[in-house]
């Protein structure tokens, strides 16, 4: 397929008329368009007017070549072009037209996203983002059934990954909480696993260890009906009818309270602003570096240093963050104590029951003969106490038991979820397809292996790429830039400074893109045209020379003669 490319007046390029495919090689010495055409070629290809970065629509008018009215490039595969023009920065013609990724075209690349993007944009060419399937499964296998691993899905699709994750942390510590209220102990995994309350019975039957207590009762009723009453057990039963109880409602109120700060806490998490992200959408100023705005001035374009935006921006992000912090903890805090609270509700409630129980008695006895019979009573009250305190650790050990077997589920669910769990697996089950492809290609140009390592990191050989020379560096990232165009099936690849690549890395280059099999356009620095390759005579694309914006080949004179 046969990809023509014509620039008129845009930056350094005066003219250029080129083919891409199979290879088109734009060499020439420095500052004189070898850029500047790479850029109308990304713009062309990826459909974006303004390629340049740094430069705003608005200004689109410093893409015209110095000297001229305007500018434009058109791209064409024998059909009608695509054109884009300048100062106007609009695209027309034809949609249709050869195009290309970002990535394709070197307008952005992999390696220059931060970790939260590079994953983001490694979803779009390999299947690294967990679907519906993969939740089922990782949820059933925690014990799950798929019903509600389809309602945790609808809960990712509304909140995200992230959120859910934290609301399945927080219902863990919720239930540690009640744990913590029906045992009246610090719960621990292993302590939870082994726990037994005092008084539990050998008895495994709750109907049986029920029917005990209301036989007790039972017993307790007779004895009071047959015969007298002593004036201790009297006071006793007075004692406890009497007693000073916990305010149930006071506690309730306490409770309603902390619901409340803990929502408000909840409210206030949900309107703190995002975390920053990429930063402001600035440009770094040429001669010092330092962060720029732009703004005019009696109708000339001018820049100005904004460097008190940027830090106020930071500033008020920190604070945001270590707000966010904060109130996580106080979330975590208040649902904790919540649990403890409701515990000590239960508390209130047995003890004003066991209140009731002992008004009602006194009620039954009211009458009875003081004095006569009170070791028959005691008796019967004591084996009615017992009774109670089995079936009370019956049931203290069953819901510690179910509790402690919902957070260990629960625990589960928050470790499938997490950035580490269902995530990461996914990530490196996509990521081995990727490095499979980035190897073949590897070894294609005779380089060493480039691949990324769980973290999303780049390696080249054995070394991280951090760790490579210049030259290892850019192979890396243009055998990477190299695969995604392939996965994404880009019309051709753009690549630019090639000249940092010796006799031996060209031709890896070019076996590369042999490899990739799509047209490509590649610049380096040359110092004159009788040192350029000569593709043409190889029967591999064709060599051009650019000098003071004009582009011809690069071997005319030979093709000629």
């Amino acid at each position: 397929m046969s990809i023509n490319l014509s620039i008129r007046d845009f930056r350094g390029v005066a003219r250029a008329d080129i083919d891409l495919a199979p290879l088109a090689l734009i060499a020439g010495q420095n500052e004189h368009g070898k850029t500047s055409l790479a850029q109308a070629a990304r713009a062309a290809l990826a459909g974006q007017p303004i390629p340049v970065p740094g430069v705003l629509k608005k200004q689109a008018g410093l893409l015209v070549r110095e000297g001229a009215d305007g500018g434009y490039v058109k791209i064409s595969d024998g059909g009608d072009p695509r054109i884009i023009e300048w100062p106007k920065a609009a695209i027309t013609g034809n949609e249709d037209a050869p195009q290309a990724s970002g990535y394709a075209v070197g307008l952005t690349h992999l390696l220059d996203l931060d970790d939260k993007a590079r994953a983001t944009a490694l979803a779009d060419y390999v299947d690294t983002a967990p679907n519906e399937g993969d939740l089922i499964a990782a949820m059933f296998d925690a014990g799950y059934s798929d019903k509600a691993a389809l309602q945790v899905w609808k809960a990712i699709d509304k909140d995200g990954w992230d959120t859910t994750h934290g609301k399945a942390r927080e219902h863990s510590t919720k239930l540690k909480g009640q744990w913590e209220g029906a045992t009246g102990e610090k719960y621990g995994a292993k302590k939870a696993a082994g726990w037994t309350p005092a008084n539990l019975p050998e008895e495994t039957d709750r109907d049986k260890l029920a029917a005990a207590v209301d036989k007790a009762r039972a017993a307790v009723k007779a004895a009071v009906g047959k015969v007298a009453v002593s004036d201790d057990e009297i006071a006793r039963l007075k004692a406890r009818a009497e007693a000073d109880l916990p305010d149930g409602d006071s506690l309730q109120k306490l409770e309603d309270k902390l619901q409340a700060q803990r929502d408000d806490a909840r409210q206030k998490l949900a309107e703190l602003p995002e975390p920053l992200g990429d930063g402001p959408a600035t440009a770094d100023c040429p001669a010092c570096g330092a962060t720029l705005s732009a703004t005019t001035e009696n109708g000339l374009a001018l820049h100005v240093h904004d460097e008190k935006a940027d830090k106020a921006a930071a500033k008020k992000a920190e604070k945001a963050d270590a707000e966010r912090a904060k109130l996580k903890e106080l979330v975590q805090e208040l649902t904790q104590e919540i649990g403890n609270l409701q515990g000590q509700i239960r508390d209130a409630d047995q003890a004003r029951k066991a209140a009731e129980d002992a008004r009602k008695r006194l009620a039954e006895i009211d009458g009875a003969d003081k004095g006569q019979g009170g070791d028959a009573v005691a008796e019967a009250e004591s084996a009615e106490a017992e009774a109670l305190a089995a079936l009370t650790a019956f049931d203290a050990k069953a819901l510690a038991d179910k509790l402690h077997a919902d957070i260990t589920k629960n625990d589960k669910l928050a470790a499938v979820l997490a950035p580490d769990g269902l995530r990461r697996r996914k990530l490196a089950d996509g990521l081995e397809s990727l490095n499979a492809k980035l190897a073949a290609a590897s070894r294609a140009a005779s380089w060493p292996i480039v691949r990324l390592d769980d973290n999303l990191k780049a390696h080249y050989g054995t070394r991280p790429l951090w760790a490579a020379s210049a030259s290892g560096q850019w192979r890396a990232r243009v055998v990477l830039q190299t695969v995604m165009a392939m996965i994404d099936q880009s019309a051709a690849v753009v690549i630019d400074e090639a000249d940092i690549l010796d006799f031996h890395g060209r031709n890896g280059l070019i076996e590369l893109l042999r490899f990739a099999d799509m047209p490509a356009l590649v610049c380096m620095t040359v110092n004159k045209p009788a040192l350029v390759p000569d593709l043409a005579a190889n029967r591999i694309g064709q060599s051009y020379w650019i000098e003071k914006g004009e582009c011809r080949l690069a071997h005319a004179e030979e093709i000629a003669a």
